[in-house]
């Protein structure tokens, strides 16, 4: 009777102890697959962040350089137009001179020359 109470408690603490080796093994497994889905997650999230970066540093670059672009072209019309405008004034003033001299000229031709009759 003694036998069969000691083997009985072997096979029960037995059992139990398979029991919690089964339950310590499958939370073993939950947790490295946890472990592995974390790491997974984390190194594609940085994949897609970085990569998200670097399209938007390079847009930003592009824009950059799109604007210096404009920006030359813009000082450059300006500079165009600021010489023309200083050409067509020095003109104006040309031709306003030669308007006067030739006021001028027409209306000394028009008068009778001293000492003489006129025309």
């Amino acid at each position: 009777s003694s036998w069969v109470t000691v083997t009985s408690s072997w096979v029960m603490v037995t059992s139990s102890w398979a029991r919690g080796t089964s339950s310590w093994a499958r939370g073993t497994f939950s947790w490295a697959v946890g472990t592995f889905s974390w790491a997974v997650e984390t190194f594609s999230s940085w994949v897609r962040g970085t990569s998200s970066w670097v399209m938007g540093t390079s847009s930003w670059a592009m824009g950059t350089s799109s604007w210096a672009v404009e920006t030359s072209s813009w000082v450059r019309g300006t500079s165009s137009w600021v010489m023309g405008t200083s050409s067509w004034a020095m003109g104006t003033s040309s031709w306003a001179m030669g308007t006067s001299s030739w006021a001028m000229g027409t209306f000394s031709w028009g008068r009778p020359s001293p000492g003489r009759g006129g025309p």
